[in-house]
């Protein structure tokens, strides 16, 4: 869903108080890769209904391609002989997606983040849970940053800053987060 970003919710002009409504109750307190979850697991559970997409303000279009894409990965593990495991675990999740994307670390930094090493400023995208919740977690981690006027974070999620240590041990240490 990652992909799909800024394509999963909606937020008709005439509906605002109602699609926000219907967000905030899939918005996880620990960022967009797990309030993805929270917007596809009911999906799923209600038979990838689009009216299921329609009462929750969530494009159908876009949740379709997700379970494409989704249905893809599961078979190409099963041709790879790979084990499908289900996990609830919101540290592990974030642990596990994090290995993958080790370099996006950054700092709050007074209204802004610092990149935990190239120190270059960054912002959280007004779409991200965090930005819609006007929350600044101590320690993020993101996928992608877009050039705009400013330099915004996509896909942002809520870390311990010693999580990097035990996922990345050969790029950061202990003095990367010092003084934080």
């Amino acid at each position: 869903m990652i992909s799909f970003e800024n394509q999963v919710f909606y937020r008709p002009k005439e509906m605002e108080v109602f699609a926000d409504d219907a967000h905030s109750r899939l918005r996880d307190e620990n960022g967009d890769h797990l309030t993805h979850l929270k917007v596809y697991n009911p999906y799923a559970a209600n038979g990838y209904s689009s009216d299921w997409c329609q009462k929750n303000f969530t494009s159908a279009s876009t949740m379709s391609m997700v379970r494409k894409l989704q249905d893809h990965l599961v078979h190409a593990a099963y041709w790879l002989d790979l084990t499908m495991v289900s996990c609830e675990d919101s540290e592990k999740i974030r642990k596990a997606i994090m290995a993958g994307f080790f370099l996006n670390a950054a700092r709050l930094d007074g209204n802004s983040y610092r990149h935990i090493k190239s120190k270059g400023k960054l912002y959280i995208h007004h779409n991200s849970v965090f930005g819609i919740c006007n929350e600044s977690p101590r320690f993020v981690f993101y996928n992608n940053i877009v050039e705009t006027t400013k330099d915004y974070m996509h896909c942002v999620m809520k870390i311990q800053p010693h999580w990097y240590t035990e996922v990345a041990p050969d790029y950061y240490d202990y003095l990367d987060f010092v003084g934080s």
